[in-house]
């Protein structure tokens, strides 16, 4: 499943826990510099409850792709 992790919780991460759902969650990468985006602070608050379940999938967009090489580097020291 798809998603972008913004209303995980205990009882989310419980269900896909019990029926084995794996979760994509968008990652917008470390330079978003969209006000509206809390993309980051999503993917720490489901990984509380998803520890097992979930992955990262980083999107690139004309504004983070020159950070390519950047946010590689910080996924791989964060994971």
């Amino acid at each position: 499943m798809q998603s972008n992790v913004a209303l995980a919780n205990e009882q989310w991460g419980q269900l896909a826990k019990d029926y084995n759902i794996h979760i994509g969650a968008s990652w917008d990468g470390i330079q978003v510099t969209n006000k509206d985006s809390h993309n980051n602070q999503y993917l720490l608050n489901a990984e509380q409850y998803l520890p097992e379940q979930m992955s990262a999938l980083y999107v690139v967009t004309p504004e983070n792709a020159k950070y390519i090489f950047d946010n590689y580097l910080y996924a791989t020291e964060h994971n």
